[in-house]
């Protein structure tokens, strides 16, 4: 059985793959068999269990305590606790130096223990909760520890996805489902998939445990955006990519239920890759405690110097006394003063405070539970306020020492709705909430008609929304899709008579002043950051032109236009409109088009379709296709969108005193 590129074949003969064992060969390939554990078993793949907590049962104490005495002033009152045991050095009794010590250490390994008990507790119900998996043709609920790569898992709506999967099918029969990736990225907007239509027929239980598929793809990484592989069905291979892929820890929105196999499961989970190791946390008051502490220990040995050195002096002056006299004629000088130097340091030891350090743990104890009871750190989330949940309080402090805040803007300052205020048409600016100067270009006669009419039909098409019927809005459509952006100019072309009404993988209708048109979906570019662009190659029903939409940023979209006078007088006055544009705060995006003649489109598909299906370097690859294609384009004008900042976002930049860049 083939597994692709494997170092020294452990993974054929079964042998531990150690993690990260294979992130240095960019081309190996590993091989799933769907609902087919014993295959699978040969490589060893990693159950789906998941360990969150920093300790084990039987590493507690040796960690727990290695750590306590990462501290200076443990170590400090360790040493003191020592010279205590000494007899005829220490001048007080043993217990007194034990007991504090003891004291301090285990409050904090409590506190701790606390702390991560809880984590271990939330890792219990995660890899307790049962999911649907499909066994010999029949559902039954496994716990999610026990999911392999391989299993068959049937989601349903609302449902946390609980490892890493590829999507085969589900209740839609185009495929067509969306995702919540909030725990993963922090972006609230939904996310498209979208299932390969061989697989769209796999929806029972009977058809599922008949299927043989086999998954070729890469080894696991932490990267989100990109993911690609293949499957093998009755001997054909098929291209897979991202819009496949079920991420673990993202939720099933807007679906009844979904089919999925697992493809990395547990610490192969690009969640738990993209997780790195806690490291031992200390807050800058830990740090400055320990440079104080070092400070009163040097004092302390000059006051020791001092002091032993007067002791042996006046030993010298006083020896004739008779209770003195055995001591000193045992002693010499130096062993006198050395062991003056162990009495004193234990009686000076009370230098540093040791209840100081057990005073600061109650007070991050009581902290931490003010946080989360504080009514200001509240969220909305679903309808139910949520407080505030510090995981830990050890860094307390480390609040009060923020001086810089690092965030984007989208999602994060802003509320995320955006709404279409803005755009420009061949020089013609248009608004949002007021139509005549839209309405107006549209019922001209001529090349500005044309430019209107391909605008409009443009964001009405260039996308990847999915619309949804509902009379109770106003428009009597619901768009859905997994870029605010996109929703907000598909809403805006519906609002000015360009309206979606329906979509699948093949086709689209749009109602254009009442009529309806169907056009065929050719292909598909969808936005990548290094084109910063996207496209849809698309053929109205029944004629057969061929026209090429794209949207994107003017720095992308300019630099692909057609090179002629009227392109460059146009660029310079569309220039200025980005510029007024960006001065409000708008989010701007470039509208272009370009027909295309069968033949060209025959050729350059041909080719972008062989792309999708390498395995290696495939975003390159069709990237390199997608600029092909994406040239010579007919400018049609800019778009204009709010995100409106949340609520109080300025009154707390300001009283934060922040850095705004």
């Amino acid at each position: 059985m083939f597994c692709g590129k494997v170092k020294g074949c452990a993974w054929c003969c079964g042998c531990k793959r150690e993690e990260g064992e294979w992130d240095d060969d960019e081309h190996a390939e590993i091989v799933v068999h769907m609902n087919d554990r014993k295959a699978n078993a040969l490589y060893n793949y990693p159950n789906n269990f998941i360990r969150t907590t920093q300790y084990t049962l039987l590493t507690f104490l040796p960690l727990g305590l290695l750590m306590q005495f990462r501290k200076a002033s443990n170590v400090y009152f360790l040493i003191c606790m020592i010279l205590a045991l000494i007899p005829g050095v220490s001048p007080i009794s043993p217990a007194t130096a034990i007991a504090p010590l003891v004291f301090v250490i285990g409050v904090a390994m409590i506190k701790e223990a606390v702390e991560e008990f809880k984590r271990h507790r939330a890792d219990r119900k995660a890899n307790s909760i049962l999911v649907d998996v499909l066994v010999n043709g029949k559902l039954e609920k496994v716990a999610s520890r026990d999911l392999r790569a391989g299993d068959i898992v049937r989601v349903h709506n609302g449902e946390e996805v609980r490892a890493d999967m590829f999507y085969i099918s589900s209740h839609t029969e185009e495929g067509q489902v969306f995702i919540d990736t909030c725990n993963l990225d922090g972006e609230t907007s939904l996310k498209g998939r979208k299932s390969i239509e061989v697989t769209r027929s796999l929806c029972s239980p009977e058809a599922l445990n008949a299927a043989k598929i086999t998954m070729y793809t890469v080894p696991p990484e932490p990267g989100l955006l990109e993911w690609t592989g293949r499957i093998e069905i009755d001997g054909e291979d098929y291209a897979v990519d991202i819009n496949q892929f079920l991420y673990r820890g993202c939720i099933l929105r807007k679906t009844d239920w979904l089919w999925g196999f697992v493809i990395y499961a547990g610490v192969d989970t690009k969640m738990f890759r993209n997780l790195r190791k806690r490291p031992p946390k200390s807050s800058d008051l830990d740090l400055k405690l320990n440079i104080l502490i070092i400070i009163v220990f040097v004092l302390q040995n000059v006051f020791l110097f001092i002091i032993c050195s007067l002791s042996v002096l006046w030993n010298g002056q006083h020896k004739k006394h008779w209770y003195i006299r055995w001591y000193l004629e045992g002693h010499g000088k130096a062993a006198q003063w050395f062991l003056s130097y162990l009495t004193y340091f234990v009686l000076l030891s009370y230098l540093i405070p040791i209840s100081l350090f057990v005073t600061i743990e109650l007070c991050k104890v009581i902290q931490a539970y003010w946080i989360k009871r504080d009514n200001k750190m509240l969220e909305m989330v679903n309808g139910r306020w949520r407080r505030c949940k510090p995981n830990t309080s050890n860094l307390n402090e480390q609040l009060a020492m923020v001086r810089y805040i690092f965030t984007d803007k989208t999602g994060t300052l802003t509320e995320n709705a955006m709404k279409f205020k803005m755009g420009d048409i061949k020089g013609h600016l248009i608004y949002g909430e007021n139509h005549t100067f839209a309405l107006d270009l549209l019922q001209r006669q001529g090349a500005m008609r044309t430019a209107a009419e391909e605008y409009f039909l443009a964001m009405a098409t260039c996308h990847t929304i999915q619309p949804f019927p509902d009379t109770d809005v106003p428009l009597g459509v619901v768009y859905e899709g997994g870029s605010p952006d996109e929703v907000a100019l598909v809403t805006a072309a519906a609002e000015h008579g360009f309206r979606l009404l329906e979509r699948n993988s093949r086709c689209m209708t749009v109602e254009v002043e009442g009529e309806r048109r169907v056009y065929d979906i050719l292909a598909t570019l969808e936005f990548t950051p290094e084109r910063k662009m996207m496209s849809i190659i698309l053929q109205e029903r029944n004629t057969e032109r061929i026209i090429l939409f794209t949207k994107g940023a003017d720095s992308s979209v300019g630099s692909r236009a057609v090179d002629d006078e009227d392109v460059q007088e146009y660029m310079q006055i569309l220039s200025q409109s980005l510029l007024d544009m960006a001065e409000r705060g708008l989010r701007t995006l470039l509208i272009a088009t370009r027909d295309l003649t069968p033949e060209m489109f025959n050729e350059w598909n041909t080719r972008f379709l062989a792309a999708g299906k390498v395995l290696v370097r495939r975003s390159e690859a069709v990237d390199r296709l997608c600029g092909e294609i994406e040239q010579g384009l007919r400018l049609l004008g800019a778009t204009a969108i709010e995100d409106k900042l949340q609520d109080e976002v300025p009154e707390t930049v300001s009283f934060f005193v922040m850095r705004v860049y």
